[in-house]
């Protein structure tokens, strides 16, 4: 009789998980509009990228931040200070300041320095052991998506990066 009671319960589990699973999971067309959505901003695998509603947690796993796909363009960056975004363009020039205060390394993006209108990534000293190779070579001429807080710093927007898995080619 026990026996009985164990298999009829398990079967009751087994039909309870496999309705909760068929209840729960994306139709056809969520499956499609979420991969449409992610196409549509430019993702190779656009499913996650949809399915995520278009966007990604940033570094510390806190707020959320544009994909790629959603980049500013650096000329824009400085209408977005205070924000966590992504901004995309090209390393123009680069310049490791080893004889200043804290030895940062510039990637000078969309226009090189001394511009004032261009934008800005900043390495610092300190972070850069956490790059493979030294980044104003390895970045020079590439145009890359920089992740991270914009900032302005002398009327020029900025962003601090601390790790290469902020930077990416695009």
């Amino acid at each position: 009789m026990k026996s009985k009671r164990a298999l009829l319960l398990c079967v009751a589990l087994v039909f309870l998980l496999a309705t909760c699973l068929i209840g729960c999971s994306p139709s056809a067309d969520e499956i499609t509009e979420a991969y449409q959505k992610g196409y549509d901003q430019g993702y190779a695998t656009g499913y996650d990228a949809g399915y995520n509603e278009g966007y990604t947690k940033d570094l510390d796993g806190n707020s959320e931040i544009p994909p790629p796909g959603n980049t500013i363009p650096w000329n824009e960056a400085i209408n977005h200070v205070g924000e966590k975004a992504v901004v995309r363009g090209t390393v123009e020039g680069t310049y490791w300041a080893t004889d200043s205060n804290g030895k940062p390394t510039f990637l000078n993006i969309g226009k090189d320095y001394p511009a004032s209108d261009r934008f800005v990534v900043v390495i610092w000293e300190d972070d850069r052991s956490n790059f493979p190779q030294a980044p104003e070579s390895y970045y020079a001429g590439k145009t890359i998506c920089v992740q991270g807080l914009i900032q302005e710093y002398e009327g020029v927007a900025e962003i601090e990066v601390t790790s290469p898995e902020q930077i990416e080619e695009c």
